[in-house]
């Protein structure tokens, strides 16, 4: 009897029947445990939610929200199974996305009675990651908080020496719906608000980075908690943090200080691309970087994070909204920047930019001219 004979059921015999029903019982537990391992798998505490993803080795974050029962939205861009955020590992002069790749499965781990869930990903032969998630709270405050904390082990596993750091690609969606006369988008503990491409080099001042669009927040912990510090925040459109992360360069040799996040196919699209300090591995000797991120808003009280003494309140806003008295005196280079940025923004404005106001364009001219008036 062949396979096609048992699911002919007009032409089996009584004993081919029972053979074939008991052929489809035992395929029965191998479609379940297949079902389940690709199952997403969530861990939730306090007003956060995680979701992650086994078959893509992603993540969605999600804040409950105060409206409906049971009812969760998203903190981070969640298209696509949460694609757009993603880490990578740099091994020498390669550098290796934390993805699903042709015949190089992802691992999947439920630890701490399932409290936590860990990606074990085997890029190449040179090293392996194990990314852990898991939630923490802070009891140190007034306001407990809850962090999701994200810690990448890398271990080396090359037989020799080698450099290693690590990345990551944070895909925020909050905010985006803000305008250079009206922006939303990013703002830090100090007051420190960020509306157009810059690099932010976290410091004691600066612990905190905020993405916000009034309602819901996600919060990036720069400093203290345990985390690890980057060497560089570089905020920009997505499409240019993601052309990085997986490239050599560093973020200080593509930033155009003041661009738009806006690209031709991508308006407003932000993005955040965390980029950590080199470290150099003995064969089989590991290192960790820990990610902690939170729904917590903008003025939230952060004491449980240690404030340095020369902490200061810069609530200079890095976009078009500097006096106009500040373009004076700046360099050719800074003139550059500025006049690419300016034409850039006009160049929205004249596709059809609904949210332009007359004071903004009058702004902008006024820019130009103190540009031109000094060549």
């Amino acid at each position: 009897m062949n396979i096609k004979d048992i699911f002919n059921f007009r032409q089996i015999s009584p004993y081919g029947f029972v053979w074939a029903a008991c052929f489809l019982l035992m395929c029965i537990p191998v479609f379940s445990v297949t079902a389940e391992s690709q199952r997403d798998f969530e861990i939730r505490s306090g007003n956060m939610k995680v979701v992650l993803h086994k078959e893509t080795g992603t993540f969605a974050l999600y804040k409950l929200s105060e409206i409906g029962k049971d009812k969760y939205e998203p903190i981070l861009d969640t298209r696509n199974y949460g694609a757009g955020t993603k880490f990578a590992v740099s091994a020498g002069k390669k550098v290796f996305p934390l993805e699903r790749k042709l015949f190089r499965s992802i691992g999947f781990e439920i630890s701490d009675g399932g409290s936590s869930g860990v990606f074990i990903f085997t890029p190449s032969d040179e090293f392996q990651v194990r990314q852990k998630f898991y939630f923490s709270k802070n009891t140190s405050s007034e306001n407990e908080e809850v962090f999701l904390i994200i810690e990448n082990s890398v271990e080396n596993t090359s037989g020799k020496a080698n450099d290693f750091s690590c990345r990551a690609l944070f895909d925020t969606m909050l905010g985006e719906t803000g305008s250079v006369s009206n922006p939303e988008h990013f703002i830090t503990d100090t007051g420190r608000k960020i509306t157009a491409e810059t690099i932010l080099t976290p410091g004691e001042s600066d612990r905190v980075l905020f993405s916000s669009n009034g309602k819901r927040s996600c919060a990036f912990v720069l400093a203290g908690m345990d985390v690890g510090k980057p060497e560089s925040v570089y905020i920009a459109n997505w499409n240019r943090c993601d052309a990085l992360l997986t490239n050599t360069e560093k973020a200080s040799s593509v930033c155009v200080e003041g661009r738009a996040f806006s690209t031709v196919y991508a308006p407003n699209d932000s993005a955040l691309l965390f980029t950590w300090p080199e470290v150099k591995l003995a064969h089989r000797e590991v290192f960790s970087v820990k990610v902690a991120l939170s729904a917590m808003d903008y003025g939230s009280p952060l004491d449980f994070i240690p404030a340095s003494d020369d902490d200061s309140s810069d609530t200079e806003n890095i976009g078009l909204h500097e006096e106009v008295d500040f373009y004076s005196g700046l360099s050719f280079e800074e003139k550059r920047s500025l006049y690419l940025r300016v034409s850039e923004r006009l160049n929205q404005i004249e596709a059809g930019d609904s949210s332009v106001t007359p004071s903004e364009i009058a702004e902008l001219n006024r820019i130009l001219d103190i540009i031109l008036e000094e060549e």
